[in-house]
């Protein structure tokens, strides 16, 4: 198993140098992310084929979905209402029809995100030896690199960061993808158009 593991990191890895590729050399966002959807789609039904338990590992079954739902609401709330304070004192316009589509695309891309960087990064960290299943190293590691993939926006590096910090602990305890792919998707869509005033639908589809 830990050659599997070891395959997967490499995996997500090429998939980070990728999206420097694609998306910030060439500018094919859309081409990357549907690329990476539909390769990644096929992994994980592969794998899941050969292996029926593996839904849990990665975070994918029902188990503790409702709870870190609930859990992370509040804080979800709280997040937004400061992201349409700083548009209202920024002047940045609160409404915006494309943010519809967003809110509905975007946690779908967000879910696969989680899985590349939670579900198999973190997930497979826990089941090396030492020091690489180490909390602390493991916790870092996905900070780090969801950090440096948002590269080179410094805000946007910033609260990946530490958006992945929380992430990551909260996947340790609870072993569930379904919340964080979810207000990844929300949260980081609104993101988009009242903190970094840019419209992620018009950068995507054009």
């Amino acid at each position: 198993m830990q050659n599997i593991y070891r395959a997967e990191l490499l995996a997500v890895a090429l998939t980070a140098i990728l999206k420097f590729v694609f998306v910030n050399f060439l500018g094919w966002k859309l081409f990357f992310i549907l690329m990476i959807i539909a390769c990644w789609c096929v992994y994980v039904w592969r794998r899941s084929r050969q292996e029926k338990e593996i839904w849990g590992r990665w975070g994918l079954s029902k188990r503790n979905a409702k709870k870190t739902i609930i859990l992370l609401f509040p804080y979800a709330l709280i997040i937004v209402f400061l992201f349409l304070l700083y548009a209202y004192f920024k002047n940045i316009s609160l409404f915006n029809w494309h943010i519809i589509p967003i809110l509905i695309l975007y946690p779908i891309w967000g879910l696969i995100q989680q899985f590349l960087l939670i579900g198999l990064v973190v997930g497979n960290m826990k089941q090396m030896p030492a020091p690489f299943s180490d909390k602390i190293v493991v916790v870092c590691t996905a900070a780090i690199l969801f950090g440096l993939i948002h590269y080179p926006f410094p805000y946007l590096m910033v609260a990946t960061t530490l958006l992945a910090i929380v992430y990551a602990l909260l996947f340790i305890r609870y072993q569930s993808l379904w919340a964080l792919g979810l207000y990844h998707g929300i949260l980081g869509g609104l993101f988009y158009f009242y903190v970094l005033n840019r419209d992620p639908w018009i950068e995507v589809f054009g």
